[in-house]
């Protein structure tokens, strides 16, 4: 009569109670060790990238910067015609000048009022410093003179490095 539920030699009835389905803490350490390894090449292409995107970011405002004061120092040519390589704009020490100041305070606004071209050059300065110390923070500025020309260099100064971030050369002659 029970022949036809004839049990195998192999299957036992008894169920332990520490018996379970599933996997062993050892192989959940092996496969988070492997996913671990797969996830670090990543995370590495993720630094490199933010890293990259900081550093256009940098040359971008140092370019803005640079070519707005370019563009200043070509409206006020006339002041260059009379002055030369002795302007405002030429002079190295007025770009390391920086104050705790708000950047408003530190100029007079020749917008608003009526200025001369040493004020407007000095203006000129002061705003291309405040824009620099907004965006960058520490920075430098080399001015490098010929007879003809005057070079501008912005450098971004890192912990032990010095990078060039962005570079004009302004023509003297008429």
């Amino acid at each position: 009569m029970f022949s036809r539920f004839k049990r195998s030699p192999f299957v036992t009835c008894y169920s332990s109670p520490y018996s379970a389905s599933g996997f062993s803490f050892i192989e959940v350490l092996v496969s988070a060790f492997v996913f671990t390894g797969a996830l670090l090449p990543l995370w590495h292409v993720a630094l490199d990238n933010l890293q990259s995107s900081r550093q256009l970011t940098n040359k971008y405002a140092a370019n803005m910067a640079l070519n707005n004061l370019a563009q200043n120092i070509w409206l006020n040519r006339e002041y260059l015609a009379v002055s030369g390589l002795e302007a405002e704009y030429f002079n190295e020490s007025l770009y390391q000048e920086r104050t705790d100041a708000p950047c408003a305070e530190q100029f007079t606004n020749c917008h608003l009022q009526p200025c001369s071209f040493q004020e407007l050059a000095k203006y000129d300065i002061a705003h291309f410093i405040c824009t620099l110390s907004a965006e960058l923070g520490s920075y430098s500025v080399e001015v490098n003179q010929t007879e003809s020309t005057v070079a501008i260099a912005i450098f971004l100064n890192g912990d032990n490095t010095t990078s060039l971030l962005a570079e004009t050369t302004i023509s003297l002659a008429p």
